[in-house]
């Protein structure tokens, strides 16, 4: 069966005036809506044709489905978005018309992947930001995240700023989906009246359906700054809603019986033990999301995504009374209109539901090994850390957190300390591969930053370091003239072990040079001291002695 309606469309606002033949719109809370309808056209001439796609092509459509056109009602179907394809064909009675199809505004967030962070926003701060082309093209726009305190850092890596917000819905436990007429980001307030579905009446048939889901889940954060394990278990979660529904009980019950061992998942990046366990009842919501779903075929005109309906019919043919089968919430729904007639097929869940489907393709992301550029190396805490820019950050103020840099020895009581200097270019990769959670793995030569030439040898025989003042340590491996060398910028000290055929040990320096220690003792075959000027001075005994002859010769020695 099907409903006699009225069907309106508007372009721009405008009411379109051609006859429509048939009109068809698909909505869904975890994905874009779509919708199609076709046209009659007064003639077969393409240019008639290309005349009305122009008309529609990129413009802002409404769709309007009442039931009683001469009292129109605000809840009947109303529908906002974007006409993005159109078609020209003629049927086999001859008939030119024009088929256009197009998406929901959340299209207009779709279009392009793009990477950038954010740095101590909030998630309202962020999708208010990301939103601005529905709201250039008066689309709505709804936000009120539940969770509300400031993220020290979030990125969006290459993805779309649809499936960015989408992710992040997804990640703390948000509503996130369009309604027909507004973009919503957080559990709306209300929701208008519930829509009254009867079995026989309005609703031609229907079925509730139930399934099982997986067992207990655990959460862990390694947080390295107080090298501790934050951990949230299943317990953490809080009571979900679902489960104390009529038809979710008996779900729950059967998945705690079935599933005994739980799982243990590992995050990247959290703030602190309050974002775990935000994210552990995010997840647990999220399975219970389909633990209990309505589907069902009506022509209420009312219907849409985001609405509540209650569900009743008579117990029998034979019996009087009503039989409430309960309130959902739809989450999916099917129009569609031909020549004046509707009837739609719709999904709900329980109206208890503490979350909705989540977007498609709101999945975890994997960042990969970049180059960025050290900024920032005065770590406040002391722990070797640095602040870089990655490419895609350049042109704006946004820098990584404080991250740490890879070392071949780190420990609290002994170590290696080597960080990069600011203006060093380093290749950066990323713990569980998360695009929050960046480490640096080491430095890159580039070419307005190469080795010393003297360095570059054919043979690969020279291991160097210098540090930004030009104090370096330079090992060769050449044949026969092997070394070890210290020395400052300058060479006016310097220190050289030659390791070749005839080993020397070279100290130089143009100042002082000064051996202290409580005995030093020299063992040599040949001793040879030469100065232009100098002394030997004992507070004690001194004593020179030869096992044979001692000679001293001067030009004038005295003897006291």
């Amino acid at each position: 069966m099907s409903r006699k309606v009225d069907c309106t469309i508007l372009v721009e606002g405008q009411k379109v005036e051609d006859t429509i033949s048939h009109i068809g719109l698909v909505q869904r809370m975890d994905g874009h809506h779509t919708f199609e309808f076709r046209l009659t056209l007064k003639d077969a001439q393409s240019a008639t044709f290309t005349d009305a796609a122009r008309k529609f092509l990129g413009k802002k459509v409404t769709l309007k489905v009442n039931f009683a056109p001469e009292k129109p009602d605000a809840n009947d179907l109303s529908f906002e978005g974007v006409a993005m394809e159109a078609g020209f064909g003629r049927s086999q009675g001859g008939t030119p018309e024009l088929t256009v199809c197009g998406k929901s505004p959340t299209a207009l967030l779709d279009d392009m992947r793009i990477t950038r962070s954010f740095t101590d926003r909030s998630l309202d701060q962020i999708v208010q930001q990301l939103c601005t082309p529905l709201q250039a093209k008066a689309h709505g726009l709804k936000v009120k995240a539940d969770y509300t305190a400031k993220l020290p850092y979030v990125v969006q890596y290459d993805e779309s700023d649809l499936r960015f917000i989408a992710r992040l819905a997804a990640r703390f436990g948000e509503w996130f989906y369009y309604d027909g007429t507004a973009l919503y980001f957080g559990k709306p307030d209300g929701g208008g009246s519930d829509e009254s579905l009867t079995f026989g009446s309005n609703l031609f048939s229907f079925d509730i359906g139930l399934s099982v889901r997986r067992g207990n889940m655990e959460l862990q954060h390694y947080a390295y700054a107080k090298n501790e394990i934050l951990k949230a278990t299943d317990g953490d979660a809080g009571t979900v809603a679902v489960d104390s529904t009529t038809y979710g009980t008996p779900a729950g019950q059967a998945s705690k019986g079935m599933f005994k061992n739980g799982s243990v998942e590992y995050l990247g990046n959290a703030a602190d033990r309050s974002e775990v366990k935000q994210r552990l009842r995010a997840q647990r919501v999220a399975v219970a999301t389909d633990t209990v779903v309505l589907r069902g075929v009506s022509d209420n005109t009312r219907l849409g995504v985001g609405k509540y309906v209650k569900v009743s019919g008579p117990p029998d043919r034979d019996q009087g009374g009503t039989i409430d089968y309960g309130r959902f919430l739809i989450v999916g729904i099917s129009h569609s209109s031909g020549h004046g007639n509707y009837q739609n097929q719709f999904e709900a869940i329980p109206a208890d539901s503490d979350m909705v489907p989540s977007f498609a393709g709101s999945g975890t992301v994997l960042g990969e090994a970049q180059v960025a550029v050290v900024k920032e190396v005065d770590d406040p805490d002391k722990m070797g850390r640095v602040k870089v820019q990655f490419l895609w950050q350049r042109g704006t103020p946004e820098l990584s957190p404080w991250i740490r840099v890879t070392s071949a020895h780190a420990s609290g009581s002994s170590g290696q300390y080597h960080i990069p200097e600011v203006d060093e270019e380093v290749l950066v990769d990323f713990e569980f591969g998360d695009p929050e959670m960046p480490v640096v793995t080491g430095s890159l030569y580039h070419g307005k930053a190469k080795p010393d030439s003297a360095w570059a040898t054919p043979k690969n025989e020279v291991k160097a370091y210098r540090t930004k003042s030009g104090n370096e340590i330079i090992i060769s491996d050449k044949a026969g003239k092997e070394s070890i060398q210290v020395r400052n910028k300058d060479g006016k000290n310097e220190v050289t072990l030659t390791l070749g055929a005839e080993p020397t040990i070279v100290l130089k320096t143009d100042g002082k040079l000064t051996l202290d220690a409580s005995t030093i003792e020299i063992k040599c075959k040949t001793l040879d001291v030469k100065t232009t000027s100098g002394g030997i001075k004992s507070d004690t005994e001194l004593k020179l002695e030869g096992s044979a002859m001692v000679t001293v010769k001067g030009g004038f020695i005295k003897l006291n």
